[in-house]
């Protein structure tokens, strides 16, 4: 991109020549005297502009804010349109409408190919990425890139070759890392080592992304690959009478519900197995690679135990009083009623969950993240007081609120001790993020 580009393209919006203008007049500037003259009230609109400009502006011995060589042409050129400002601002707002913005937002990954640079460039767009855990950008020139990218916001990581993270740089606000393609897939998770340095607007999105997503992510994962004459499937009956419930699943999809007619629905291909037998009480469901479709009676059994490996699991409407869920490399939506005692250890996995609790004496949650993200809502006794416990929270970010009211990671409510009702919450975590909601809403079950 020429000089003269480059220019016309720093003067392309009213806050980016206000800068210009105001270091012209007065030869340097502080960010908060900028800011204001430029009159911006938003830090991060202006913190965005002012990357903009890294060619046009420098920082000083003294800190202050002052025009490069660049900047000072930039200015001289300005002063030449003073007389024009309307004219400049006309022409600048057509630009803009001639560009639309496209959003893309709200995913836990995103690949920005070549090719949709190229189609973006073609159709006079450009895109705004943000809330995306992991955005990975494909080799491409730098100023193709620079030409169709309006900004990237909050983005926990950004995996593109080195050439483009300079133009990454330019356009990024809440970035926590950006660093070379890498194609290990779900395993980068692993890799957020120091995600207590990333701040609570990093956490959101891994948060809002894993909640919005998992969804469509749970329904793809159940219909990819099962046409075919390859695959086989059955339908049997669930055997009555159980006490228990034990799911084991391995690199394999469950969809696991209650319902007036207990069934179950199974697709494999010729490599993949199931089981589902009564054993001392307890229902049984194996699932080695193969995708499930079960339904269960409605009513409640003592224990539910819940085991995925590589695995996608949405469990539904199931009532328990103890409940025991173990997630490794897998995804999961979890909803159980009239819990007593959740234990949830959660592995290089991504889980939301929502949890209504019974109305009894006592009553315990317990939650371990390892490398992992989770958004679990407990609905609580309205009369049971609670006590929320953490230990080795290590590079993890968990919040913790009760009733829409942050609390911290030891917490107690008056007069627990000794309460007819109380209700704990424990957790553990280690390069994890977690919001844990409780809600002292009532209960469904005694």
């Amino acid at each position: 991109m020429s000089d003269v580009d480059r220019i016309l393209d720093a003067l392309g919006h009213r806050v980016r020549r206000g800068i210009i203008r105001e270091l012209g007049r007065r030869g340097s500037a502080s960010y908060t005297e900028l800011m204001k003259a430029v009159g911006v009230e938003d830090s991060g609109t202006f913190a965005f502009h002012l990357r903009k400009l890294q060619d046009f502006v420098r920082k000083n011995e003294r800190g202050e804010y002052e025009l490069t060589e660049l900047g000072r042409r930039a200015y001289t050129f300005l002063r030449l349109l003073e007389g024009e400002e309307r004219a400049v601002e006309e022409v600048s707002r057509a630009v803009e409408e001639k560009r639309p913005v496209v959003a893309i937002e709200n995913r836990i990954e995103f690949v920005f190919t070549r090719s949709y640079a190229e189609e973006l460039r073609r159709s006079g767009k450009k895109a705004a990425i943000r809330n995306v855990v992991r955005l990975m950008v494909e080799p491409m020139p730098p100023e193709l890139f620079r030409s169709v990218i309006d900004s990237i916001e909050r983005v926990v990581v950004v995996e593109a070759p080195r050439e483009l993270h300079d133009a990454i740089h330019e356009v990024s606000r809440d970035v926590a890392l950006v660093r070379e393609r890498r194609r290990e897939g779900a395993e980068f998770v692993k890799g957020l080592t120091s995600l207590a340095r990333l701040g609570p607007s990093i956490a959101s999105v891994v948060i809002d992304a894993v909640s919005k997503a998992l969804p469509s992510a749970l329904r793809a994962a159940t219909v990819i690959g099962l046409g075919g004459p390859e695959h086989r499937e059955v339908e049997i009956g669930i055997p009555q009478g159980f006490r228990k419930l034990v799911v084991v699943a391995d690199s394999s999809t469950l969809r696991l519900r209650t319902g007036a007619r207990p069934r179950a629905r199974i697709r494999f291909r010729e490599y993949g197995d199931y089981s589902i037998d009564v054993e001392d009480d307890a229902l049984v469901v194996t699932l080695d690679g193969s995708q499930a479709d079960i339904t269960l009676p409605a009513t409640r059994v003592e224990e539910a135990r819940i085991s995925a490996d590589s695995s996608t699991v949405e469990l539904s409407g199931v009532e328990a009083r103890a409940v025991k869920i173990s997630l490794d490399s897998s995804i999961a939506s979890i909803t159980v009623e009239g819990v007593e005692q959740l234990d949830m250890g959660v592995e290089s996995s991504m889980v939301r969950g929502e949890l209504t609790l019974a109305d009894a004496p006592h009553a315990s949650v317990a939650l371990s993240l390892d490398a992992s993200s989770a958004n679990l809502r407990v609905r609580s006794p309205s009369d049971a007081k609670v006590r929320v416990r953490a230990s080795e929270i290590d590079s993890s970010l968990v919040e913790v609120s009760i009733d829409g009211r942050p609390v911290g990671l030891e917490y107690e409510e008056e007069g627990w001790d000794g309460a007819p009702k109380r209700m704990e919450l424990r957790v553990s975590a280690d390069s994890s993020v977690a919001k844990l909601s409780v809600e002292k809403a009532g209960s469904v079950r005694a």
